[in-house]
């Protein structure tokens, strides 16, 4: 089911703040958008990193300057872990150049700290973008299992099958096709093998003689 914005629903969401004061507004802000967070706010590479191995979060809002951590290297342990989660940097007036660049390494969205407005609208279009994209994936999933699973079956049949074009070219074929085609190969090598040796043997007596 796709995530709904404003639904009465616990939203998981780890706050990487080091003021206590500030992570407590961003959650205010969520909460004041109809969001229902249940937060937990660290400040340092080795809290998150347990943080992200514990359980599964819905949303990572992250400041951009910490003294013991950053918001690149926060992105970074999310990405590197292959998680899809929706980061958002929620932080001071930074250089334009550090948040064009933290947008290319993955984030989501930039809001400064005066315009926390803007959080509940970048926070829902986010979880609903990460919901259509794993819906995405699990789509794509399902397809190659149930090509493989029909790989799978035609290559338990005894018939030689093959797939073909309506131009007659050959696009796949089972194994007992393969298997077939490996034993014809295998013979024919044999057959010319032995037909050399003959003529050689031929040649040879006939020199002899």
């Amino acid at each position: 089911m796709a995530w709904e914005p404003n639904r009465a629903m616990p939203l998981s969401v780890l706050v990487v703040e080091d003021s206590e004061d500030d992570a407590e507004l961003v959650i205010r802000a969520l909460r004041r958008g109809g969001l229902y967070p249940r937060a937990e706010r660290v400040d340092t590479h080795a809290a998150m990193d347990t943080a992200l191995r514990r359980q599964t979060w819905d949303l990572v809002i992250s400041d951009y300057s910490m003294p013991q951590f950053s918001g690149p290297a926060a992105l970074a342990l999310v990405r590197g872990r292959g998680l899809d989660t929706p980061f958002i940097i929620v932080s001071g007036v930074i250089g334009e150049d550090a948040a064009v660049a933290a947008m290319k390494a993955g984030a989501h969205d930039y809001i400064r700290k005066g315009d926390l407005a803007r959080l509940v609208p970048a926070v829902e279009r986010e979880l609903r973008e990460a919901e259509m994209r794993g819906q995405r994936a699990r789509a794509r999933e399902q397809v190659r299992q149930s090509e493989a699973l029909a790989r799978a079956t035609v290559d338990a049949l005894s018939a030689h099958i093959a797939i073909v074009d309506q131009r007659g070219v050959i696009l796949a074929v089972n194994q007992a096709w393969r298997d077939f085609a490996a034993a014809n190969r295998s013979g024919a090598r044999r057959r010319g093998s032995g037909g050399v040796r003959g003529r050689c043997a031929r040649g040879l007596a006939g020199a002899g003689g």
